[in-house]
């Protein structure tokens, strides 16, 4: 095999650096980093030819939604995900666990299923909790957070309807404990209870009015969220309006569009929580900036805590929130907050006793933590995958079905086994599926099961999906890319017709040595890839404006169904990476 030399140190430069590229407009008015050729249009043009069309997947995420029958709505959501992965733009790499160390001395955190830390009722022998849960948050805004150390922060910072106790189990939270909700007998009324007595941090009065302003706010497009297209899919009038009401302070009605089974453990997600309309109005004089409210320490919640410090790219500190309305049991006055996203790092001052939760961990750790007491390994509900921008350069000038094959030639080059077993060393299985293992499929069963209509095969590879990189693989590989035009001499790729890709990475990532492995992959073949390396919050943000040409990601679900991972892939998602019918 080939590049057991690799280096597995994360303080290693990276082999290949992104070369520099002449500036062209994009279609935000920004600048591209990645133009097409002179007569091409650039990415995210809807004419584009080489994209798949992306109407009919559209359409059928519609009907997804107001299927009401459990049979016919499994075999439209396995027939969604066909249409993903028949594109080839999305390359699973594994199902995701969730690992990270906790100090012993620390009881009261847990995860939900999401892999989201809820440390609110955390106990420390000194009442101070430590925590590194990524660098800098890109985020705090509950309508706009979408990283997941954004939402573990803003999770904690801000309360909504309903919570997740140690179990896994879904509780109410702001939410009526004794009578949370009543629901119509047709599934499409929710008529939500608020507890007696809420109030915002600031000791101000919090009613069924604020969810209403906050779910209205989140499904604008002004307000930019990653999620607002669940609202507008779940519950927008046929005039697209959001149809909530405020009878009373502590009766918040909900009309859904169709039923959802899955309803109230969607609500958990953050975009479904309440701001204080005032504060961000106040902050957002000129309409142009939805997060300017969140963006120093003081601003108001509803939640545990509150941040009281806030040193920037370095640390911040939560304090108590006295006006929660579970504050007494609240047993951790301050949580101190290191942002640093460095593994390395994290990792020291992990080791030096100086913060006492390290998530995530770095992999080149992870043998030598394994079967330690303080060390935690959990499933989630979430896919870790490469991606293509079906749009970008690289697929300037080709087919439909030429552009499919050059991924799928990618695909079969990509050693998995090594990735995964090697590299990452998380113990996650190689996937062959966007849908997780474990996923439901909203009517008790489990979404991953072979049935007529339906077959994943979990021990077999699905065609361009090869666990481990061999002859076969490679020649098939080869085989793809001569069908789009590409030439060869003895095995490589002819000066004639070269091909580089362009693999933008999150800079102090532990992922940053996957990018290397998939480097030496590619070059089997003469393929050259340069690796594009950016700060984390740019990293992010050049994703969603999908000025980009591939990448490694991921997504953990943000509910147990199916669709969790399905909408996101939808023309009007934020978070739609292979920038689908863009």
């Amino acid at each position: 095999m080939h590049k057991k030399l690799i280096s597995l140190v994360l303080t290693l430069s990276l082999a290949c650096t992104a070369a520099s590229f002449p500036a062209a407009a994009d279609a935000d008015g920004g600048t591209a980093l990645y133009p097409a050729p002179a007569g091409v249009e650039l990415k995210g043009s809807r004419s584009n030819p080489s994209a798949p069309d992306w109407s009919e997947y559209d359409a059928l995420m519609k009907e997804i939604d107001k299927e009401t029958s459990p049979e016919k709505r499994l075999a439209l959501m396995h027939r969604a995900e066909d249409m993903v992965m028949e594109t080839a733009a999305i390359l699973p790499l594994s199902f995701a666990v969730d690992t990270y160390l906790q100090s012993t001395k620390v009881s009261g955190i847990y995860s939900d299923p999401y892999g989201r830390k809820i440390f609110r009722y955390a106990e420390t022998p000194d009442g101070r909790f430590r925590m590194n849960v990524g660098g800098e948050p890109q985020v705090l805004d509950p309508a706009n957070v979408c990283t997941s150390d954004g939402m573990v922060l803003s999770g904690n910072l801000f309360s909504g309807l309903f919570s997740f106790d140690p179990d896994g189990r879904v509780i109410p939270d702001c939410a009526d404990e004794e009578h949370p909700y009543d629901l119509s007998e047709d599934g499409l009324v929710y008529t939500f209870h608020l507890r007696e007595g809420l109030m915002w941090s600031d000791g101000t009065k919090l009613t069924a009015e604020d969810f209403a302003y906050s779910w209205k706010r989140a499904a604008k497009p002004e307000t930019g969220s990653p999620f607002g297209y669940l609202l507008k899919d779940h519950v927008a009038d046929k005039d697209g309006e959001i149809d909530v009401t405020a009878p009373d302070e502590r009766t918040f009605v909900v009309h859904l569009s169709a039923p959802c089974p899955y309803f109230i453990n969607l609500i958990t997600l953050t975009t479904f929580f309440p701001v204080k309309k005032e504060c961000v109005e106040a902050a957002d004089t000129y309409g142009n900036n939805p997060i300017a409210w969140v963006q120093e320490a003081g601003f108001v919640t509803n939640g545990p805590y509150t941040v009281k410090e806030w040193k920037h790219d370095d640390a911040m500190i939560l304090q108590k929130n006295p006006h929660w309305y579970n504050a007494e049991k609240v047993k951790t006055g301050e949580v101190d907050v290191m942002l640093n996203d460095d593994r390395v790092a994290a990792f020291a001052a992990y080791s030096a006793g100086n913060i006492d939760l390290l998530d995530p961990l770095a992999p080149n750790e992870m043998p030598a933590l394994i079967g330690r007491e303080d060390f935690h390994s959990e499933p989630l509900l979430g896919t870790n995958f490469f991606v293509f921008n079906v749009n970008c350069r690289i697929f300037a000038g080709k087919t439909a079905e030429q552009s499919i094959n050059m991924r799928k030639a990618v695909s079969l080059l990509i050693d998995r086994d090594y990735i995964v077993n090697d590299i990452m060393q998380k113990g996650e299985i190689i996937a062959n599926a966007l849908v997780p293992d474990g996923m439901s499929d909203g009517s008790g069963g489990l979404y991953r099961q072979n049935t007529d209509s339906y077959s994943y095969p979990l021990a077999e590879d699905r065609g361009y999906f090869k666990t481990e990189q061999d002859d076969e693989a490679t020649k098939e590989a080869i085989r793809l890319l001569e069908s789009a035009g590409y030439k060869f001499e003895n095995g490589k790729l002819s000066k004639e017709t070269p091909l580089r890709i362009v693999m933008l990475m999150s800079a102090n990532s532990s992922e940053k040595t996957v990018a290397e492995a998939v480097q030496q992959d590619l070059a089997e073949v003469g393929i050259d890839l340069d690796i594009d390396v950016r700060e984390y919050n740019a990293f992010i943000e050049e994703l969603r404006r999908g000025n980009f040409e591939f990448t490694f990601t991921g997504w953990y679900s943000d509910y147990n169904d199916p669709t969790s991972m399905l909408s996101i892939m939808v023309s009007n998602s934020g978070n739609n990476s292979a920038q689908f019918g863009k």
